[in-house]
C-alpha cells in the first residue's frame, strides 16, 4: 500500500513539472508574438526597451516612444486558459 502511495506521488509530481514545463514554453512563445504585435502596433512611433517575466504567466514591457507624450510607458501581458490578446491565437 505505501509503495503504491509513492508511486502516485511521484507519477503526479512528474505531471505537474511537464505541465509547467510545457506551458510555460508556450506562454513564452506566445509573449514573444505578443511583444511583436505590440512593437507593431507603434507603427514605429515606439520601441521596447526591455521585457521580463513576472511568474510563468504575466509578461511585462518598459516601451519608449519618440514623443514625450508618454513617460516611462509599460504593458503587461498575462497570459492564462481563455486569455489571450489577440484572437487569431
Amino acid at each position: 500500500m505505501g509503495r503504491l502511495l509513492l508511486i502516485d506521488v511521484v507519477a503526479s509530481v512528474a505531471v505537474l513539472a511537464l505541465w509547467y514545463v510545457v506551458f510555460s514554453t508556450y506562454n513564452r512563445k506566445k509573449g514573444a508574438a505578443a511583444l511583436r504585435w505590440v512593437q507593431t502596433a507603434c507603427a514605429g512611433k515606439g520601441r521596447i526597451l526591455e521585457s521580463h517575466w513576472v511568474g510563468s504567466s504575466r509578461l511585462q514591457a518598459r516601451l519608449h516612444f519618440a514623443s514625450r507624450w508618454f513617460e516611462n510607458a509599460r504593458v503587461t501581458v498575462k497570459f492564462g486558459p481563455g486569455l489571450c490578446p489577440c484572437s487569431g491565437w
